[in-house]
């Protein structure tokens, strides 16, 4: 049997010197930063909350969805949704032992939904006992609903003449025609869809008349107190926009969540940017691209010689000022603080009153 020879140990490589890196202090508190900023778990950043709030939030979550939450009721506007939404699932799966009054402070209107179904109990199951008839339909109630509430809207139904109850069933049933149409417009075509001609671009525009979630009045006063607190640092805000040293002069912005846009002319237009229509405010950066609701050539603002701001309607819908409609060929003044909707896309007005002054002490009017 031969012998295998070993092989030789490997010569060894002589590895290079790498110079030294040398941080400066200020390089070191940098690198320092970000580790702590990705290592740190997101909870960690959480605002503590206690009981009472948590309690606030259960009673949330049966009155709108936990969307709406932080305008429902107090001490909640404090957190954001992402906080909420966890906390919520962390007491799903370990309750907290917190007592919780039944006490909502505000009265929860009933949807259409809710009056269209205890109607269908008035006229078909008189003879069915209401607790019965609302344990068979519990889904379509909302949580916070008591049985005696209940019992008091089926007195105020009955008391409805024809025509007001007419008016509830035809909301409901406005309802479940956008919700469908919604739907519609979201997902790929079906062949049955194919043999009758609909394609789902037909119904983009019940995006704007069908929200999937509940736009509830703001019933927590916090909200407005938090307002109110920004409103009175507005100047500090404002002042950054209209810096003296800017070597172009804006006569005003328009602020949008994610967007600022100058008006450094007398005029500017609103609109939807197209290849054949130039705007100067593009509302498509703030909305849906395909929404029709809204017209290529919108509206104008212009700075008129008697110093004022005025917004035309020249589009061929209406949009809203301050929740005001302001229908096609309408003009308005604006002033600081004034919020354009067009179509679900928001747009805060901040004229620039330094210049607006300069202007005015130097012509005549």
């Amino acid at each position: 049997m031969t012998e295998i020879p070993e092989k030789p140990p490997p010569t060894p490589v002589e590895q290079p010197v790498l110079p030294e890196v040398v941080t400066k202090p200020q390089s070191k508190s940098l690198l320092s930063e970000i580790e702590f900023k990705y290592e740190k778990p997101v909870e960690n950043c959480f605002i503590k909350m206690d009981d009472e709030t948590k309690g606030n939030l259960i009673k949330a979550s049966l009155v709108e969805h936990l969307s709406n939450a932080q305008i429902t009721l107090p001490h909640l506007e404090k957190y954001t949704k992402t906080q909420l939404n966890s906390t919520f699932q962390d007491m799903l799966k370990n309750p907290p032992n917190i007592k919780i009054t039944n006490e909502i402070p505000y009265d929860v209107e009933f949807t259409s939904e809710e009056d269209v179904c205890l109607l269908n109990y008035i006229r078909n199951f008189k003879k069915t006992p209401l607790s019965d008839f609302i344990a068979d339909h519990s889904h379509i109630f909302k949580l916070c609903r008591s049985l005696s509430e209940i019992e008091d809207r089926v007195k105020y139904l009955k008391s409805l003449k024809a025509e007001e109850l007419d008016e509830i069933i035809q909301a409901e049933i406005d309802q479940i025609v956008y919700e469908q149409m919604y739907y519609v417009s979201l997902n790929p075509q079906t062949e049955e869809q194919k043999k009758h001609g609909i394609e789902p671009e037909m119904f983009t525009a019940s995006r704007c008349n069908y929200q999937p979630l509940a736009n509830p009045e703001v019933k927590n006063t916090e909200v407005d107190k938090q307002l109110e607190a920004i409103n009175a640092n507005l100047p500090f805000y404002v002042d950054n926009y209209f810096s003296p040293d800017s070597s172009i002069p804006n006569l005003a912005v328009l602020r949008t969540e994610n967007n600022i846009f100058y008006m450094r002319r007398e005029s500017i237009v609103f609109g939807r940017q197209s290849i054949d229509c130039d705007v100067d405010v593009d509302i498509n950066f703030e909305s849906e691209p395909s929404c029709p609701h809204t017209s290529r050539l919108q509206a104008i603002l212009s700075f008129r010689p008697d110093m004022n701001f005025y917004l035309e309607n020249i589009g061929i819908r209406a949009f809203r000022v301050n929740g005001e409609l302001l229908k096609t060929g309408e003009i308005c003044m604006l002033q600081e603080t004034d919020i354009l909707d067009f179509s679900g896309a928001l747009f805060m007005f901040l004229p620039n009153k330094r210049l607006v002054n300069q202007i005015r002490a130097n012509v005549k009017i």
